[in-house]
């Protein structure tokens, strides 16, 4: 399990979003294994698992849509 709220940025140096409102925003762009990895962390806000949860529900919807 890693901390999806880590990031690599191109000069090598690493990033953490830490406010709830930075982590509310990487949320909208994670996958399910992101969204779980995160739903694992100790450190993650209420508001910032409701959004989890939310893009967990969302992203189930979306693979259940036949083309």
């Amino acid at each position: 399990m890693s901390n999806p709220f880590i990031r690599t940025l191109k000069n090598g140096q690493r990033r953490e979003a830490v406010s709830c409102a930075d982590r509310i925003a990487d949320v909208q762009n994670f996958g399910t294994r992101q969204c779980l990895d995160a739903m694992a962390l100790e450190c993650v806000q209420p508001a910032v698992r409701q959004a989890i949860q939310r893009r967990l529900r969302f992203l189930d919807r979306k693979s259940r849509v036949k083309p």
